[in-house]
């Protein structure tokens, strides 16, 4: 029994709302059309109980509560509920007593290890000892949370939390299939569309919000919220998406070519649209009307009574054997009833076989017609398909774990438990391109609890979100706060340190950071020691631990033997040759050394490093080079090495004399004649040059200095200025 025939039911002494407001605290309220029924009649031994079905409560995550409410009518009644993923129902709570009074009895049933995200479907049933009565369908789901990364979390102490958050998602609801496009209808009362969209008719409205039920016609769409109102949009040549006034209290919708149906609370129909074959000229017997189909230029309406009324371009002959009908469809040109037993029936054209129904369609739950095509959901999830299938229509047969199905003009729709569509046949304009985000739900997530993060310990955030129904899915979130990073160790100064044996050594320590203890400085542990008398590598180890026992160390390198390193003047400067000198004290470190030289201080070339051992004592470096030239100035400097230092010597500068020849050579003098020698004369470049206020010097390469007045007047130079490296004045 469902609202309508309830609001039939004899009247009885006591308005339905007064008793409504006994039981408020109880149910939180019904709709306007429960509220309207009065249950009054007198009280007699044939008069069948009165049965509602009130909305669910107590939904959290997996549990829910069935709430009804039953009037015996004076004889003794029994209440329960069937409930299940469909509206085939399939499972039943246990019975209780509803007494034999006159007066309502609220009745309830709690459910657990429901799953989240699911559909469920419900209704109240209450039996004497006369008959059966059922109350309307009803459906309620909880959502599902999913957090966004790990769970628990650890957060790192000081490190500031961000939060990864949570989604919320839920199974689809329904699914609906047009001329050539699609409709689903989330979780979360919003609609998805795809397909063909040429007129818009999947360009889902702002106002497509809190949306019960959906429906697909030729060019356009509506939806019935959940105050009863229906919206459309898409093509409107025909007004079909004009709602009319009347259209108020709606329960139920459908949608042909370009005519739109909806049923009202009261059981009476409204049409608008087209009606070039009298499809929306509703007719008088249609009342007490439980649901209504459309599709083309005909009507359908299914009787409380299981019996089915159709209208508009029919003209075919309904069979006798259409009644006890619990659900209807239109198709093209056909039409399907599915009968109380489980069995189909159709009538109509059937060109394409498509009211022949197969031997295997029994079982049935659900049923759907296309242009010349038919569906049947079978109890157990499989779907099968017949008629025409010139774009692959019926290739959605045999699908398995479906829970709802829908046909257009040449594909078929499956919606199945896991809340994915199978879409098959025409896609000419990527009808079945599935969009990706149909169970994602736009409901608001609260988030509460907080997590301290300057101060390590376990701490848990709730997520909850709350869906139309009022049912309310809440996830948790454990977040570790702890200290898994070591300190960390800065030493102060140089590493390594190069030491000069035999003088103090003062460590510049080092200082400590902990992102949850903060400084750890004072704490630190510092072992090894450096003998500045004795030449060699030592090592200073710098220890240090936090609270929770994470430790971190630092080692630096103290090198006691520092080279002492001289460059010496070049000597055997003759024609081309040179010979380089220094020396170098290992200072009681193993040291290698070598000369460097060039015609710039970038030097450029080197002699090969020789080892001179670890004493004490000055070691000499020479090296002879030869093929130089000559009045070019050289610059070279001793260079030693050990573990820790690489030490250069000063720069020293040579210059080999350029001497030119005066007259020829050989030269031819005569026999007895005196030879006159002609003698050569020496270049001595410039090193260097300076100047004062009335005089100048410059320095030659030979260390000699030559100087002169502001009027070119040689000034004599002291015989002891010699081996000058630099002049000044």
């Amino acid at each position: 029994m469902d609202l309508f025939s309830e609001a039939l039911t004899p009247k009885i002494c006591k308005p339905w709302g007064q008793t409504m407001k006994a039981n408020s605290r109880r149910f939180n309220r019904l709709s306007a059309v429960v509220t309207a029924i009065a249950l009054c009649a007198p009280l007699s031994g044939g008069t069948q109980p009165v049965t509602v079905t009130a909305p669910a409560s107590s939904m959290l995550n997996g549990t829910a509560t069935l709430n009804g409410m039953v009037n015996p009518l004076g004889a003794d009644t029994t209440a329960w509920f069937e409930w299940g993923t469909s509206t085939n129902y399939g499972q039943p709570t246990a019975p209780a007593n509803a007494g034999s009074g006159a007066d309502v009895v609220p009745v309830s049933a709690a459910l657990s290890n429901l799953t989240q995200g699911l559909t469920y479907h419900y209704r109240c049933v209450a039996s004497n000892s006369l008959t059966v009565v059922r109350g309307s369908d009803r459906p309620f789901w909880t959502p599902v949370i999913t957090l966004n990364g790990p769970n628990p979390l650890t957060n790192e102490c000081h490190v500031p939390f961000v939060d990864p958050q949570a989604a919320a998602s839920a199974r689809l609801l329904a699914i609906a299939a047009g001329s050539r496009h699609r409709l689903a209808l989330k979780a979360d009362g919003s609609v998805a569309g795809w397909g063909d969209n040429f007129y818009g008719q999947i360009n889902i409205p702002a106002a497509a919000t809190n949306v019960m039920t959906i429906a697909a016609g030729g060019r356009h769409s509506l939806a019935l919220k959940a105050d009863g109102a229906v919206i459309g949009w898409g093509a409107n040549d025909y007004g079909q998406i004009t709602i009319p006034a009347s259209a108020t209290n709606i329960v139920a919708i459908a949608a042909g070519d370009a005519h739109s149906l909806a049923l009202r609370s009261d059981g009476s129909v409204v049409g608008w649209g087209t009606n070039n074959y009298g499809q929306i000229t509703i007719p008088a017997n249609a009342t007490n009307i439980v649901t209504v189909a459309a599709y083309a230029a005909h009507s359908m309406a299914l009787k409380a009574d299981g019996t089915v009324i159709a209208w508009g371009d029919f003209g075919y002959y309904m069979p006798a054997s259409v009644t006890n009908v619990v659900a209807i469809a239109a198709g093209g040109y056909h039409s399907l009833a599915l009968k109380a037993d489980g069995s189909v029936v159709g009538w109509g054209d059937n060109f394409y076989g498509q009211i022949t129904i197969p031997v295997s369609a029994t079982d049935i739950v659900a049923i759907a017609a296309g242009r010349g095509h038919s569906l049947a959901l079978k109890a157990d999830g499989t779907v099968i398909a017949w008629g025409q299938n010139d774009a692959g229509q019926t290739g959605i047969s045999y699908s398995t774990s479906v829970i709802a199905i829908a046909a257009g003009s040449y594909f078929s729709l499956a919606l199945k438990a896991d809340s994915t569509v199978k879409d098959v046949g025409y896609n000419f304009v990527v009808q079945t391109t599935i969009p990706a985000d149909l169970n994602h739900l736009n409901l608001p997530l609260t988030v509460t609890g907080t997590v301290d993060v300057n101060n390590p310990g376990t701490y848990s955030l709730s997520y909850s979100v709350t869906n139309s129904l009022g049912a309310v899915a809440i996830a948790f979130r454990t977040v570790i706060v702890k200290d898994t990073l070591p300190p960390v160790i800065t030493l102060l100064g140089s590493d390594p340190i190069l030491h000069v044996m035999g003088t103090p050594f003062v460590d510049p320590g080092a200082t400590a950071t902990d992102l949850c203890a903060g400084d750890l400085a004072t704490s630190i542990q510092v072992t090894g020691s450096v003998d500045v008398n004795v030449p060699g590598s030592y090592q200073i180890h710098y220890n240090v631990s936090d609270a929770y026992g994470h430790p971190a160390e630092a080692i630096r390198t103290v090198v006691v033997g520092r080279p002492l390193v001289t460059t010496l003047p070049a000597t055997g400067l003759l024609n081309d040759t040179a010979t380089l000198n220094g020396t170098v004290n290992p200072q009681g470190a193993n040291t290698t050394a070598w000369l460097e030289w060039g015609t710039t201080k970038a030097y450029g070339n080197r002699t090969s490093p020789q080892s001179i051992g670890n004493g004490t004592n000055a070691v000499a470096m020479n090296a002879v080079l030869s093929s130089l030239t000559p009045g070019v100035i050289y610059h070279y400097r001793c260079m030693a090495s050990n573990s820790g230092w690489v030490i250069p010597g000063a720069n020293q500068t040579f210059c080999l004399l350029p001497l030119t020849l005066k007259g020829p050579s050989p030269l031819t003098n005569e026999c007895h004649v005196s030879f006159n020698d002609p003698r050569a004369t020496i270049s001595r470049p410039l090193l260097a040059v300076a100047a004062g206020g009335f005089d100048s010097l410059a320095l030659r390469v030979d260390g000699t200095v030559v100087t002169w007045d502001y009027l070119g007047h040689i000034i004599i130079t002291p015989a002891s200025v010699t081996n000058v490296i630099v002049c000044l004045i």
